[in-house]
């Protein structure tokens, strides 16, 4: 297996976005310098190290509570899961074709105020991701009076997020998801493959 991800660049992607995910979904390793503990069979322990040798943490005897359990499971089930999180995500194509004037599109930009005032896509709205949770919770009201738009209902199509290389909108799109917003997506490739593309 380690040989498959070492020669396929394709998989060795997916590979690493499944432990972000893990990570991401257990609040562990995504802010601060806290480094988290993983703990894994051997036979994985030794396959990560090889395919990722200077990202991979771990201690024989982990002396804190922020653990993320990984397993050859886990792997071997990448195709179903990344089946399973096909709908959480929009390509740079899937996104253009979204951005008609009648495709309703909610396009949410979670970095800092700073980031989005350099350069942001255009009809983005700006909600850091820190104000995510709490914002997404407004009434319709005060939703529309703060970011000049309809507050999209729970089950809205068309609810986009990005940051700037997708890590911080992934967060985004799991905790709107856990506020009900079935339906949320994240652009992965973020701002900075859209500027790449739109060679701003």
């Amino acid at each position: 297996m380690a040989a498959r991800l070492k020669t396929d660049p394709s998989r060795r992607k997916k590979a690493y976005r499944l432990i972000q995910r893990r990570l991401q979904h257990h609040s562990v390793g995504t802010s601060g310098n806290f480094r988290p503990t993983y703990v894994y069979p051997v036979e994985l322990k030794m396959l990560i190290r090889k395919v990722f040798p200077e990202g991979v943490c771990d201690y024989d005897d982990p002396s804190h509570d922020k653990v993320v359990i990984i397993s050859m499971e886990d792997l071997k089930g990448l195709n179903s899961s990344e089946a399973a999180n096909s709908d959480k995500e929009i390509t740079y194509d899937e996104l253009k074709a979204l951005m008609g004037p009648d495709s309703g599109l909610i396009l949410v930009d979670v970095r800092s105020k700073d980031e989005w005032g350099k350069g942001h896509i255009p009809g983005s709205i700006n909600m850091p991701l820190e104000n995510v949770e709490t914002d997404l919770s407004l009434d319709a009201a005060a939703f529309k009076a703060k970011y000049g738009v309809a507050k999209p209902p729970l089950d809205y199509p068309t609810l986009v997020f990005h940051c700037q290389t997708g890590r911080r909108s992934g967060i985004a799109t799991e905790k709107a998801r856990n506020l009900g917003f079935v339906k949320a997506r994240n652009y992965t490739g973020s701002y900075k493959e859209w500027s790449e593309k739109e060679g701003k």
